[in-house]
């Protein structure tokens, strides 16, 4: 009886432990927190790679060609096919005009007087943008000062959308400027580089393509 007793105490005493170690090992391995874990069937599942931060790109008006990386100028050959049912020879008109207007803008930077100046912008630009002209350029013709613009080069310009009656067109050029001595007629002072990315738009007044709004791009 006494045998049978402590043989009965031994190995409960044993079976017990043998629960200790197992109960401890599933307590470590599935039940604490930090571990393995088990998926719910209703958690949300985010695959990451479909976020992706975009990649930089040239935004800056009249940045330094110093910081221009010229990569930058190739235009985007996968961009979606312009918006117009122009004709070749419409289209090529727009280009012709916008690039006409920029350079009437930058000769009347010489004018005499602001009302040469304005007499020379009305050719090119009409609205709001060309009160904003005038006025900049009031401020500084009126001191004797204008500009002296050249090394006018385009990188890129293209036709984004265009009916009978308006256009917008995106451009990318650079260009040179220094002081003008209105009275000396001659450049003065440093000359600075500019590079300028812009979307411009256009309407049609009579025959020729003139400028309304402008915006850097």
């Amino acid at each position: 009886m006494r045998k049978t007793y402590w043989f009965l105490t031994v190995s409960l005493f044993f079976l017990g432990i043998l629960v200790g170690v197992a109960g401890y090992i599933v307590w470590e391995t599935s039940i604490q927190p930090g571990t393995h874990y088990q998926e719910k069937d209703n958690a949300t599942k985010i695959d990451a790679s479909k976020y992706q931060l975009p990649l930089p790109s040239v935004t800056s008006h009249d940045l330094g060609l110093g910081n221009l990386d010229e990569n930058d100028l190739i235009p985007n050959k996968s961009q979606e096919e312009k918006d117009t049912d122009l004709s070749a020879v419409e289209q090529e008109k727009i280009i012709s005009d916008y690039k006409q207007n920029l350079g009437i803008l930058f000769d009347a930077w010489k004018a005499e007087d602001i009302s040469t100046f304005k007499e020379c912008i009305a050719e090119a630009y009409t609205g709001q943008l060309m009160e904003t002209h005038i006025q900049k350029a009031e401020k500084f013709l009126s001191g004797g000062t204008g500009l002296y613009i050249d090394e006018v080069s385009f990188d890129d310009i293209r036709i984004e959308t265009a009916d009978k009656h308006s256009a917008t067109v995106k451009a990318i050029y650079r260009y040179t400027v220094r002081d003008y001595d209105l009275a000396e007629k001659s450049p003065r002072g440093e000359e600075f580089k500019h590079f300028v990315h812009v979307r411009a738009n256009l309407i049609k007044m009579d025959s020729r393509w003139l400028i309304t709004g402008e915006t850097s791009i």
